[in-house]
């Protein structure tokens, strides 16, 4: 999926959104980066190259990209689901946690 079609996808859930997003980031890992991501914690290491060697070049679609794979890990080894949480700026915009 490239960004644009993620961008301006409508997704059922934010659980299928980031789904979605951090199966892309898989598809990245491997297409740019050579690197194998596979939802697994020993994963983590391998996305820590990836960033270590990003550019802040569209650093919002870095954060989601790369967030959402981050998050994925997470929620599926501690069994948790997605929410929409205050910004931690306390701003009005929510963010996925």
């Amino acid at each position: 999926m490239l960004k644009a079609k993620l961008a301006e996808s409508n997704f059922a859930s934010l659980a299928d959104m980031m789904s979605a997003y951090a199966q892309e980031a898989v598809r990245v890992a491997w297409n740019d980066h050579r690197q194998r991501l596979d939802l697994s914690e020993s994963s983590i290491d391998r996305l820590e190259q990836i960033l270590d060697g990003q550019s802040t070049e569209d650093l919002e679609f870095q954060t989601r990209l790369w967030g959402s794979y981050f998050g994925e890990v997470i929620r599926s080894r501690f069994a948790g689901e997605w929410e929409l949480g205050p910004h931690p700026s306390g701003g009005v915009a929510a963010v996925p946690t």
